[in-house]
């Protein structure tokens, strides 16, 4: 009899917490910005032909398994990344070499949208990466995870310092504060 108290209690505290979850989810707003910035020494212009080089992501960025082309949209490129068992199609909706480059989730079916800017500027004898992320997750309960259980510029990150392992560099990464909001 006891263990039924125990199970019982157990799922009361598991339906609380994700009733805590979506309730805090619902209050934030769905759009938010986060930003990180690494410092290299390379010259711009080398580091954005890395980034802008779609076909050769996976070879330094162990998170994307693969990339495939897609038909052009608009005359803009159109590439569905693999990451593991995920998914999502993204699209070069600026590119400005060697400065300024923005990719755009394109795939209605995600939980979430928005894009990556990336913004390359020469600093000293190299160059910063800044990246931010423009994104809206449409789902109450990953808004709230994010802003209290994970590290919101975790996939920033985490692309940053596989951009830095691939020029042989330590990943002298700074990031800011999420701000939610329009």
């Amino acid at each position: 009899m006891l263990w039924i108290w125990i199970v019982g209690g157990l799922l009361g505290v598991l339906v609380a917490t994700v009733l805590v979850f979506w309730l805090i989810g619902r209050a934030l707003p769905d759009r938010h910005v986060i930003d990180a910035t690494l410092t290299l020494d390379r010259p711009a212009a080398e580091v954005f032909a890395a980034l802008a080089d779609t076909p050769g992501v996976p070879s330094w960025d162990k998170g994307v398994t693969r990339v495939e082309r897609l038909p052009e949209r608009e005359g803009r490129e159109t590439w569905r990344w693999v990451m593991g068992r995920n998914r999502m199609v993204l699209e070069t909706t600026r590119h400005e070499p060697p400065r300024v480059l923005v990719r755009t989730i394109a795939d209605e079916a995600q939980f979430f949208s928005g894009d990556w800017t990336f913004e390359v500027r020469d600093a000293g004898r190299g160059c910063a990466v800044h990246l931010t992320e423009h994104g809206r997750i449409h789902s109450a309960i990953p808004r709230a995870m994010m802003k209290h259980v994970v590290d919101p510029a975790m996939y920033l990150k985490r692309h940053l310092r596989a951009l830095a392992a691939k020029f042989g560099e330590d990943a002298r990464i700074e990031t800011g504060k999420i701000r939610f909001g329009p």
